[in-house]
């Protein structure tokens, strides 16, 4: 009986042994999937930070375009408008200044030197016989002189679209016209003057 009871008690220890071997290993697969838990767990941490920073930065980056396009489209308006207000205000000086030379003309088609320029104007183009010359309906009264500066017999007529005087000769059998009027020579001078002072080319 005794034996017995050394043997149960063998046993008992054995599995006893067996139970705490088990506990043990147990404990430490609970621990190591625990830790992995843990590892994944600041993993997916890590992920979803970096993807965080990805999209805030990405985010960061559309707006300062965005802002950036639009200050470029208001600095493009605003010198768009300054070169504008800059041609118009150019155009209006243009437009005075030979405004007040169209007055300077009137005032000398008012004067006795009007009359010889005419003349010596008709005289300068050769004119043979045949021509017909156009002039302002208030310039008629000075044929007579011009008539006696060329010399031969051509035909005069009224033209009232000739407004700041001169002369248009015309040749009907040629269909040929001279323009010598002071409208044409002046609207010619206005142009060259833009040109040459490329008053729109740098504003383009």
């Amino acid at each position: 009986m005794e034996a017995v009871n050394q043997m149960l008690d063998v046993e008992s220890e054995k599995l006893e042994r067996f139970i705490h071997a088990v506990d043990a290993e147990v404990d430490k697969e609970v621990n190591r999937i625990i830790g992995e838990g843990e590892a994944s767990r600041e993993e997916i941490l890590k992920d979803a930070k970096e993807e965080s920073l990805n999209i805030a930065y990405q985010t960061l980056q559309d707006s300062i375009k965005k802002i950036y396009a639009k200050y470029v489209k208001i600095v493009a308006k605003a010198e768009l408008d300054a070169k504008r207000d800059v041609l118009t205000k150019r155009g209006e000086l243009i437009d005075l200044v030979f405004e007040n030379v169209k007055n300077l003309i009137k005032e000398f088609t008012q004067t006795p030197q009007y009359a010889k320029f005419l003349a010596k104007l008709a005289k300068e183009q050769n004119i043979v016989p045949g021509a017909q010359i156009c002039l302002r309906p208030q310039d008629m009264k000075y044929v007579g002189e011009i008539q006696e500066a060329l010399g031969i017999q051509v035909e005069f007529k009224e033209d009232s679209s000739i407004k700041l005087g001169g002369i248009c000769i015309f040749y009907p059998e040629k269909s040929f016209l001279l323009d010598k009027t002071i409208d044409l020579a002046l609207a010619n001078q206005k142009e060259a003057f833009i040109e040459k002072n490329c008053f729109s080319q740098d504003l383009i």
